[in-house]
């Protein structure tokens, strides 16, 4: 079967909320103030939807979401950062986008997505190329691309969740083309030039291998080559790039905590509620330093945007939509998954320790559609598509049938009280065109 057979084939199985998911992800390629309009806009009509709505109100910390929205938006009216209350507004609907693909992710339609995110990843690697030849866009006077994204730095923070994707996916599928396309992706450091991505990359990478690792010595395998890459990367990078130099590395490091020193003497005047999102900003040019749009780190940047009680409701909402991957029956049924949400975690620390890679509307899209696979299990079970296992035939094209079917056929999975309620704005279930699946309707 040829690419363009299977992309049909694929695209057939897809359901009306997720072919509004898949055009929503594709046009991440735009410019990214046309994006942000197209996901908010996408987000309300989601949230106007009452079977849509239904749908994202049964995620985990959906409630928690809608506390979370005052809280970003009434520290604006005490600071008076106007571009905060735009800023906030969009960083809320984002968090609802998460909910809506959170309420109709699957494992079929996650492996979609996550093929549907390599192929942006090599278009935005061609961009690059382009831009690093053609066009020539400097970051603080150093060529270094932009590709799709905002800048250098967001699209290393892109690349960074392309490869960890590929690796799950290489994990799961084991066929060649996805650690090539691992090998675009990291190749395509040298033209963002981003530094802080070849650690992430290898932070994210290291903590899939372990997580799927079954014996020490496979552990320890994985530990050793860490080292002697981390030995290779001290040589190599500063001969790929002049900004791997000590004495650059240390001059960024300098500035940074210039940055976080200002920060953190802001958070002291109003630890509670904060300034309100992409505070720095503001207060930085209120204050006459370095005008930036953030504090360049994570933890330090939350804090001053949201304070500390924005910042724990953020993080208890976090926890709550992440807590299923940790649990051992997801474990045992989607590890693969797991393996690529605690890459993309891993890789999200690592970076924000010295930058806020999920500030731009490009880059936190990426990061909630990865987040939203933890709703697999539960959605999976709600909608009935737990099959069990043919008796008879071929045992891939198992067909559904509901509770109470003769004996011989198949039946669904535990269906839960919620998933009947959904059912009666649903009206109808029906196996997909590729005899696997299920499409709602």
């Amino acid at each position: 079967m040829s690419v363009i057979s299977k992309v049909r084939a694929r695209a057939k199985t897809l359901t009306a909320d997720e072919w509004i998911i898949s055009l929503v992800t594709a046009a991440i390629i735009l410019p990214e103030y046309a994006f942000a309009v197209i996901v908010c806009l996408t987000s309300l009509y989601a949230l106007i939807h009452p079977v849509k709505r239904s749908g994202m109100m049964e995620q985990p910390g959906f409630f928690i979401s809608l506390i979370l929205l005052p809280l970003v938006i009434m520290p604006v009216a005490i600071s008076g950062n106007v571009k905060g209350l735009l800023y906030g507004a969009v960083l809320w609907l984002i968090i609802m986008f998460m909910y809506y693909v959170s309420s109709v992710m699957t494992r079929r339609f996650l492996g979609n997505i996550l093929d549907l995110l390599l192929m942006i990843s090599v278009v935005a690697s061609v961009f690059g190329v382009m831009d690093r030849f053609f066009i020539g866009t400097t970051h603080d006077g150093v060529l270094r691309t932009t590709s799709i994204f905002a800048n250098a730095n967001h699209y290393g923070y892109a690349i960074e969740l392309f490869s960890v994707i590929a690796v799950g996916r290489f994990m799961k599928k084991k066929k060649p083309i996805y650690l090539v396309l691992a090998l675009i992706n990291v190749a395509s450091l040298v033209l963002c030039d981003c530094r802080t991505a070849w650690a992430a990359i290898g932070a994210g990478i290291v903590v899939m291998l372990l997580f799927n690792s079954r014996s020490w010595k496979a552990i320890a395998i994985t530990g050793v080559a860490g080292v002697f890459c981390c030995a290779a990367a001290y040589f190599v990078l500063p001969i790929i790039s002049p900004r791997f130099e000590i004495a650059k590395v240390l001059v960024s490091y300098n500035n940074r905590a210039e940055m976080w020193e200002n920060a953190i003497g802001w958070i002291k005047d109003n630890p509670a509620f904060g300034y309100g999102t992409a505070s720095y900003e503001m207060l930085s040019v209120k204050n006459g330093v370095r005008e930036l749009k953030h504090a360049h780190n994570l933890p330090i940047n939350m804090l001053l945007d949201y304070g500390i009680i924005g910042s724990a409701v953020f993080v208890v909402l976090f926890s709550k939509v992440l807590k299923p991957i940790f649990v051992r029956s997801f474990r045992n049924k989607y590890n693969y998954v797991s393996s690529i949400v605690l890459g993309t975690l891993a890789a999200t620390i690592i970076h924000g320790m010295v930058d806020v890679p999920i500030l731009g509307i490009s880059t936190a899209y990426l990061l909630i559609m990865i987040v939203s696979s933890s709703a697999i299990e539960r959605n999976e079970a709600s909608y009935g598509y737990a099959i069990v296992s043919a008796k008879k035939g071929n045992r891939t094209a198992a067909k559904p049938v509901g509770a109470g079917a003769a004996a011989g056929g198949y039946s669904f999975g535990s269906v839960s009280s919620s998933a009947m309620r959904k059912s009666e704005y649903s009206k109808l279930y029906t196996m997909s065109n590729d005899g696997k699946s299920m499409s709602r309707f």
